[in-house]
C-alpha cells in the first residue's frame, strides 16, 4: 500500500514515534510497523490496543481495513 494508513496519519499528525505508540499500546515496534504497512496478520488484541490508545480519533475498522479509508484526514485537536 503506497498511501499512508489512517493509523500512520494519526500517529504522525500527533508527532508520535512508532516506538512510543507501540510501547503505550503494549505491542512491539515491529508489529506497529507491519500494521501501518498493511502486512500484519489478524491478531485482534494488537488492533484493540491501538484503537484504545488513540481513543475516538480512529476506529478499529480503520486500522484493520485501511484501504477503505484512503481519504482519511486527521481532525485537528
Amino acid at each position: 500500500m503506497s498511501a499512508a494508513t489512517p493509523l500512520k496519519k494519526l500517529r504522525e499528525a500527533r508527532g508520535l514515534s512508532q516506538s512510543k505508540v507501540a510501547k503505550a499500546a503494549g505491542i512491539d515496534q515491529a508489529t506497529l510497523s507491519r500494521i501501518e504497512a498493511g502486512t500484519y496478520g489478524p491478531r485482534k488484541q494488537a488492533y484493540l490496543a491501538l484503537a484504545q490508545y488513540f481513543g475516538s480519533a480512529i476506529s478499529i475498522e480503520q486500522i484493520i481495513y485501511p484501504e477503505r479509508f484512503e481519504d482519511y484526514e486527521v481532525a485537528e485537536k
